[in-house]
């Protein structure tokens, strides 16, 4: 009897643990990039640099933009976790959004894209262009490519 009751308790205690629940161990999931980088500058730092082939083409992205929470994903051969960041140009979500994607083991911004989305008078959609940033591989501009188009 106190073998099993020993292992059921072992089973609870692995179930509730923090190792057996990935999520919990990485930091900034559903948290808010500026909230992020107003607490850690070396992440505001490193967002600037990752974005400045496009600044001239989108101003607003220093700032941050308007932000949805960081999603965790997994993504490669190693399911090597990122953190999903987006923002869209205020008041203008439709015209200009960016996605970034964080690897907080490295504390690296490794790939992102900025999308940029233009509308005729009528406001349907007549071109867009995606400029990729940083080091995507073909795993992770999936990733990115999935986020930026979601299914219906």
């Amino acid at each position: 009897m106190t073998i099993k009751y020993s292992a059921a308790a072992l089973s609870l205690a692995l179930l509730f643990s923090p190792l057996s629940h990935a999520d919990s161990t990485v930091p900034y999931v559903n948290e808010y990039l500026p909230d992020i980088a107003e607490k850690n500058t070396a992440v505001a730092e490193r967002f600037v640099h990752f974005f400045e082939p496009v600044a001239g083409q989108a101003e607003w992205i220093k700032n941050y933009g308007t932000t949805t929470p960081a999603r965790l994903v997994t993504a490669g051969e190693n399911e090597q976790n990122y953190l999903v960041f987006q923002g869209c140009k205020p008041h203008d979500c439709n015209t200009q959004s960016y996605l970034v994607l964080y690897n907080p083991k490295s504390e690296q911004f490794e790939a992102g894209a900025l999308r940029t989305d233009t509308m005729n008078d009528q406001g349907a959609l007549t071109e867009t262009k995606i400029k990729w940033l940083g080091e995507a591989n073909d795993s992770l501009t999936q990733v990115m490519w999935d986020e930026f188009t979601p299914s219906e």
